[in-house]
């Protein structure tokens, strides 16, 4: 990976230098079209670079610890609010958030019985 940096960088300079700096060779057309397409074929490098190399680590670390806000429960349950501010630290064995433990089902056909009897007072 560095030995393509160094590549693309010595690359560049070459160019520079003869074509710009010391004006060794016209640049033209033909040489800007073999220019880019030879740096793009040194740019591909750090892609296949990145492919194999970016998975390697010898050791892994936990950044940030996160806590789970809604436990895990047996049945479905409804997240009624979460008892958190903004920007205060949260101690572990705090009680973060409040939820109702009515079943999923129970709360579709009660919406549903809602919105039925609604439509029937309006009609």
């Amino acid at each position: 990976m560095i030995l393509g940096l160094l590549m693309l960088f010595g690359y560049c300079f070459m160019m520079w230098l003869i074509f710009f700096k010391l004006r060794l060779a016209k640049f033209g057309i033909p040489q800007a079209v073999i220019g880019v397409f030879v740096g793009v074929h040194l740019l591909i490098i750090f892609l296949i670079g990145l492919r194999f190399m970016t998975p390697l680590a010898t050791e892994a670390k936990v950044i940030q610890h996160t806590i789970q806000l809604t436990p895990r429960l047996p049945q479905p349950t409804l997240l009624m609010a979460v008892l958190v501010e903004p920007n205060v630290p949260v101690r572990k064995q705090s009680s973060q958030v409040s939820i109702s433990a009515y079943c999923a089902l129970g709360l579709v056909s009660a919406v549903l019985l809602r919105q039925n009897s609604a439509v029937t007072h309006c009609l």
